[in-house]
């Protein structure tokens, strides 16, 4: 069975083909409306309800709170930049659903609002995984040993909600290969 870590790590590459699929959907040049706010407006509640509802508590109160309480202080080690980076994927989130809302979503404007908030927090979030997946977790790991991580996969990682995390990854990357 895999433990926490390796949940939050498969739940990664999931958030990765979001934000690939993200990535096709935003448009590149400036002053372009994205051309598939569909898929724009499923990725911000994917990311809303999964990423910052089910992943990002699993790592702030379950894994950071343990390394935290096994003496490595967040201002000691990197997860206090991780809980940073946190912050700031929420606050584009926020800003890509405001640019989503109402009837003048597709007003240039909004669109370009919504493209410039979705690309950053492309820019934010996949060097942010490759630090969680190549230093911090590994220090977690060390950290905590595998009897706490037992015990934080017995109460954080739940198998359906890990198969509807997956799930609403794929049918966004389903999305962006459909004709809009």
């Amino acid at each position: 069975m895999a433990d926490l870590i390796d949940t939050l790590m498969e739940e990664h590459l999931h958030i990765l083909m979001v934000l690939c699929a993200v990535e096709r959907a935003r448009g590149d040049r400036p002053g372009e409306p994205p051309p598939r706010v569909d898929v724009l407006e499923a990725a911000a509640e994917f990311l809303r309800d999964h990423v910052d509802g089910a992943h990002h508590p699993k790592e702030e109160d379950g894994l950071f709170a343990a390394m935290e309480a096994a003496g490595l202080p967040p201002s000691a080690s990197p997860v206090g930049c991780m809980l940073k980076q946190h912050v700031r994927g929420r606050e584009l989130v926020e800003s890509m659903s405001r640019a989503l809302d109402g009837p003048h979503r597709h007003q240039p404007e909004h669109a370009e609002a919504l493209r410039l908030a979705a690309g950053e927090y492309v820019r934010v979030l996949a060097p942010h995984i490759q630090m969680e997946d190549f230093v911090l977790y590994p220090l977690a790991r060390r950290v905590l040993g595998q009897p706490a991580l037992d015990e934080l996969t017995r109460r954080l990682v739940e198998p359906a909600a890990v198969a509807a995390f997956a799930a609403a990854a794929r049918r966004i990357d389903e999305l962006t290969r459909r004709a809009p």
